[in-house]
C-alpha cells in the first residue's frame, strides 16, 4: 500500500537542485489540488534533506492568496512521511538537516529559480 502524502507535493518550475531536478515542494493548503495543477506559491521555509549523500532540498510553500498554519507538527509529519518512504530502500542513506525560515528559503530559491509557480505531481 502506498503511503499517502501529508500535503500536496510537486516541484518549483524553473528551478534546478543539486540533483538536476526541480526543487521538490510540499504545498501547505486547505484547498483541494490535483495532479498537473500549477499554483502560484510563496515560500514558508526549506527542509534540508540528504539522499544517498546528495542534497535534495524540500521547499515548504503555500498558495500566495492563502493564510496557513505551519509549525513543528506539520514539519514532523513531513519528516515522518519521508522516513517511511525511504525505509523501503534501506540501501539509500537519508538524513535531515536544518529547517530554514521564509527569508532564508527565499534567498536559497532565488539562486536556482526563475519563477514561483509550482507543478503538482
Amino acid at each position: 500500500m502506498l503511503e499517502p502524502y501529508p500535503f500536496p507535493y510537486g516541484f518549483i518550475l524553473g528551478t534546478r537542485g543539486e540533483d538536476g531536478d526541480g526543487i521538490d515542494c510540499f504545498v501547505i493548503t486547505e484547498n483541494e489540488l490535483h495532479s498537473g495543477d500549477i499554483v502560484e506559491c510563496r515560500a514558508i521555509g526549506i527542509l534540508e534533506f540528504s539522499e544517498g549523500g546528495e542534497t535534495d532540498l524540500k521547499a515548504i510553500v503555500k498558495p500566495e492568496d492563502e493564510i496557513v498554519e505551519f509549525g513543528s507538527v506539520e514539519l514532523d509529519r513531513i519528516r515522518a512521511f519521508i522516513t517511511v518512504i525511504f525505509s523501503r530502500f534501506p540501501e539509500i542513506r537519508i538524513g535531515f538537516g536544518r529547517f530554514v525560515g521564509r527569508r532564508e528559503a527565499e534567498a536559497m530559491l532565488e539562486k536556482c529559480k526563475d519563477d514561483g509557480a509550482v507543478q503538482l505531481n
